[in-house]
């Protein structure tokens, strides 16, 4: 009987990666995406500008409509580092936020607007931070 239940349980663990390795590929391709086709931040203006941890992101690219915007960032540093950035720039905005996951930080502003800041790690190539932001 043990040894059933031992080989039940890697049988869905063996199930569950390939899951969760799809996961992963879709987001860095939605990440990968917004870089080549979004626009450089300095150039498209989003209003707000999300909470880009300078010092720890580069070359934000992405896009707008309406009041939605869509951003990604290359990490350039740790990823608790990039978070704690992030985390920093909104409490300096005088913005709420929160940590959903090791991954995920929301955030809000008095006026209503929301964010999800994703980290999306991928193993082939940079790592990337995505804002997804609406409202203004």
């Amino acid at each position: 009987m043990r040894v059933l239940v031992i080989v039940l349980a890697l049988v869905l663990a063996g199930c569950s990666a390939p899951v969760r390795d799809l996961d992963k590929m879709q987001k860095c391709q939605v990440a990968k995406d917004v870089m080549a086709t979004g626009l450089p931040v300095d150039e498209f203006k989003p209003d707000p500008v999300p909470p880009l941890p300078d010092d720890s992101v580069q070359d934000p690219r992405g896009k707008q409509k309406g009041d939605s915007i869509e951003i990604a960032a290359v990490i350039d540093a740790d990823p608790q580092v990039v978070k704690d950035s992030i985390a920093k720039a909104v409490n300096a905005r005088g913005w709420s936020a929160k940590s959903d996951d090791g991954s995920m930080v929301s955030y809000e502003s008095p006026s209503g607007l929301k964010g999800d800041v994703k980290l999306v790690l991928c193993d082939d190539e940079d790592d990337f931070v995505v804002f997804t932001q609406q409202g203004k």
